[in-house]
């Protein structure tokens, strides 16, 4: 994409936003090849999902598609049929025809005279003034009434996105525009402002009494068909004027035809704005003929409230019922809660058991240890008495040797004694010689 069209796309970024319808041309763009279903999704499904984001989203990826997918986007704007885009293709000075180089790429274009404005005129002067503080379905306005019109803006808006469907499917008659007579065109336009006046008048009382959420603002409707009453019949004088001049030279001529053209197109956008405030006139009535309706069938509507009435005591009984029913069962929970508390309180006092019986089993660990060490000890001491008992017994036994070697050698003396004496030892006492015997080996031992 060239800087110029970039500049431009820039310099009109905020009108644009509010101007293009972002699905429609999508489906376009991807027919043809420029955008990817990816870049699509993207563009539908931006956060926040507004229109102005989606639009913006829009003309970035453009942006980014370059000189291709900017030449596709002003042929898609060109094939508009309902002229939609006429607008914002003065806005960025788009060429008619397809042949034809644009004045936002920066290129040498020949002069088209649909688009082109003669200054010097005072007529075409004035007719472009009144034309820039005539706002548009489109949305284009002058700088000057911008602020003032924002409502109007706002509110033709919203109109255009319910009633698009029903626009598309309605084709409005601009070829024949040319040979369209001010004397019957004009009369038309304001007989059916003032008989359908007072319609949308009531239309608007009983819409702000019984729907509060509607969004079409009758006031607003009143202002700008007020506003364009003096608008068109000054275009047309215009045109009349334009037509019964005869013209002189070839550059009378095509000035007059460049007057015509213009003239031309204000025409065929002002007969969209008188299309579309019919359609809302007649949408307005067709809902006030549904608040009259509606008023016939409060009876029935009674009757649907009385039904809902015993259907909401029938639902109040069933739970008052579900209640005393939950009463019962929050009386079985708490039982089952004080049960589940007891189970508590007995599980903590055998854990306190258990910790009691793992005390006092550590405790008799302790004790078995001591005693294991004593007895440990005591067998010790059982080895050393052993040990003493062994040796006392080995000296017993040696004493009691000893004995024996004594008692035998006392009977060998006692025996040569006897031999020696003869009479004289048997007088002798033996137990007496015995005794002094053992005294003497007691006192050897």
């Amino acid at each position: 994409m060239g800087s110029v069209d970039e500049e431009t796309l820039w310099k009109h970024w905020m009108y644009l936003k509010n101007e293009l319808h972002v699905e429609a041309l999508l489906v376009d763009l991807v027919k043809s090849g420029v955008f990817t279903e990816h870049q699509q999704n993207e563009i539908l499904h931006v956060s926040p999902n507004t229109r102005q984001m989606k639009a913006e989203k829009f003309l970035k990826v453009l942006i980014q598609s370059g000189e291709k997918g900017f030449d596709v986007f002003c042929e898609i704007l060109r094939r508009n049929s309902d002229n939609r885009y006429q607008a914002v293709i003065d806005k960025l000075n788009i060429s008619t025809t397809p042949g034809e180089a644009t004045g936002a790429s920066g290129t040498a274009a020949p002069v088209n005279n649909n688009v082109q404005f003669r200054p010097e005129s005072s007529a075409s002067a004035a007719s472009s003034t009144s034309l820039c503080s005539l706002p548009s379905h489109d949305g284009e306005t002058g700088e000057k009434n911008l602020k003032q019109n924002k409502s109007a803006r706002r509110a033709w808006r919203s109109d255009a996105s319910i009633s698009g469907s029903e626009t598309a499917r309605q084709p409005m008659a601009t070829q024949n525009q040319e040979n369209l007579d001010v004397s019957t065109v004009a009369p038309n336009t304001n007989r059916v402002a003032n008989n359908d006046e007072s319609q949308g008048a009531a239309s608007l009382s009983g819409q702000l009494n019984d729907r509060q959420n509607s969004n079409i603002d009758m006031q607003v409707l009143e202002q700008e068909l007020l506003r364009l009453a003096p608008t068109i019949a000054d275009v047309f004088q215009r045109i009349s004027q334009s037509t019964a001049q005869v013209p002189v030279s070839e550059e009378d001529i095509k000035k007059v035809r460049e007057d015509n053209e213009r003239l031309r197109k204000t025409n065929r956008t002002l007969i969209e704005k008188l299309n579309i405030f019919q359609q809302r006139i007649i949408r307005l009535q067709l809902e006030n003929k549904n608040l009259r309706e509606e008023g016939e069938g409060a009876n029935e509507a009674k009757k649907d409230l009385e039904d809902k009435a015993n259907e909401l005591d029938a639902i109040e009984k069933r739970i008052e019922n579900q209640k005393i029913a939950l009463e019962e069962k929050e009386k079985e929970l708490k039982v089952q809660l004080l049960k589940i508390e007891e189970i508590e309180n007995n599980m903590t006092k055998q854990r306190h058991k258990i910790q009691e019986l793992h005390s006092l089993y550590d405790e008799g660990v302790e004790e078995s240890c001591k005693q294991q060490d004593e007895i440990q000890k005591l067998q010790e001491e059982k080895e050393v008495q052993d040990a003493q008992i062994g040796q006392l017994e080995y000296k017993q036994k040696l004493s009691n040797e000893r004995m024996r070697d004594l008692e035998d050698r006392l009977e060998q003396l006692e025996i040569s004694g006897r031999n020696r004496r003869g009479v004289g030892l048997r007088r002798s006492n033996p137990r007496a010689a015995s005794k002094r015997m053992l005294g003497m080996m007691s006192d050897y031992n």
